[in-house]
């Protein structure tokens, strides 16, 4: 299963196994943990012990692949509540073969395929649950299509129809009861910086195993983005549009999430929490970083892309307000025309100096997630036009003016973050 495990998805979204949100009134803060000793063991309560827990019960989504991934276990939010879903890929899906004058057609590099990935997004509804099925698509995998919807009760098995046009596996999904579990002491928790310290950890009663961490940053600088891993999946939360994601001495609180690996029982499904949790990188607002270098490369290099984005959006912007012509349409299709990359080496390489940790790793590997950065921060904008334009359909003159206005200035403010 992937979760984010790479540039494409790190950057954008927060996996399911890790659940933050701030312990001061912040829009965002950060993650991180210090050193614990122990390990994580769960075990089924006895019916005593589940007394008052079993008033709700708890159920999961078992699903399986024929590509020979492992069998992969997440929960059914409770009703009236949603979530985000889990995807699996990425696959490289077959590209049109290219003509070679007087030869066979041969394929493209496989970095240029186009690529797939499958979601799902579980919901209860009544006594079952609704599974959405959709693929993620594109270069980025960031164009969602809906394949099919199933409704699928407790212990049932549903193979996912309507996968087979996109070079990915077969898929099936079964409901399964979720055991209650005692959390004896948390995960350790490895920290690879010392400008975090850990305030609290704590196992808590969830669906699946986790634990709760307050952190705080005990520098005098900034946070940016931390990278955590817990197992083989990487969560990456950053400040949003250039800014701190832990204020120096803010404190931090997270709830990191097991429960992927566990034991199939005939009560049902028993999960096992992670062993450790590892805070790889601290990324600083200076550029500098602890930890993990390849991790802190990776954030600087789509960070530099962003500002190189950012600057393009900002003129595109102060060009619409000053025009007569008020066109979201045209701009739309503007901003989504815009290139995901520079127009030569020489703009790229001013862009990435400005971080010199970026001199420890060779430079073809910052291509990835410069680009990437480029391409969010455009389709980020490109989504901001479509939405006011669903919502404000009525819109005269003078708001669809202001709301450009107000956008050039949200621009040109993250421009001077970064």
């Amino acid at each position: 299963m992937n979760r984010p495990g790479n540039h494409l998805a790190a950057i954008l979204m927060l996996p399911a196994f890790l659940c933050g949100q701030p312990a001061l009134p912040k829009p965002l803060a950060s993650l991180s943990a210090a050193a614990l000793p122990g390990r994580v063991s769960y075990q089924v309560q006895s019916s005593s012990d589940r007394k008052g827990v079993e008033q709700r019960k708890s159920l999961a989504l078992e699903i399986t692949s024929d590509d020979g991934r492992p069998t992969s276990h997440t929960p059914v939010p409770p009703p009236g509540f949603t979530t985000r879903g889990v995807w699996f890929g990425k696959y490289n899906r077959e590209p049109p073969a290219r003509p070679v004058p007087g030869g066979q057609p041969r394929l493209g590099p496989v970095d240029e395929r186009p690529k797939a990935a499958v979601k799902f997004v579980p919901e209860m509804e009544g006594d079952a649950v609704r599974v959405n099925v959709s693929v993620l698509l594109g270069r980025y995998v960031d164009k969602e299509k809906a394949v099919s919807s199933l409704l699928i009760h407790e212990d049932e098995t549903v193979s996912v129809t309507g996968l087979e046009a996109y070079d990915v596996a077969a898929f099936k999904v079964k409901v399964v009861r979720v055991l209650p579990s005692i959390g004896e002491p948390p995960p350790a928790i490895i920290n690879k910086s010392k400008s975090i310290e850990v305030v609290r950890s704590e196992a808590i009663d969830s669906t699946m195993p986790s634990t709760s961490i307050k952190l705080k940053n005990t520098s005098e600088k900034g946070i940016v983005a931390i990278d955590i891993r817990i197992g083989g999946a990487i969560g990456r939360p950053q400040g949003r549009e250039g800014r701190n994601l832990i204020e120096p001495g803010a404190v931090y609180g997270l709830r990191a999430f097991g429960g992927e690996s566990g034991t199939v029982m005939p009560e049902g499904y028993l999960p096992v929490g992670p062993g450790q949790i590892v805070l790889n990188t601290v990324v600083f607002a200076d550029g500098t970083f602890e930890g993990d270098v390849d991790s802190a490369a990776d954030y600087l290099a789509t960070r530099a892309g962003h500002r190189t984005q950012v600057a393009r959006l900002v003129d595109v912007l102060d060009n619409a307000v000053r025009t007569a012509a008020l066109d979201l349409r045209a701009l739309r299709r503007q901003v989504a025309a815009l290139p995901d990359d520079v127009l030569n080496m020489g703009e790229r390489e001013a862009a990435l100096g400005r971080y010199p940790a970026l001199g420890q790793v060779p430079a073809s590997i910052l291509s990835a997630p410069f680009t990437f950065g480029m391409h969010w921060v455009k389709q980020s904008l490109v989504d901001d036009i479509t939405a006011f334009e669903k919502s404000s359909r009525q819109a005269g003159a003078d708001d669809v003016r202001a709301w450009l206005t107000a956008s050039r200035n949200k621009y040109s403010d993250w421009f001077a973050r970064l």
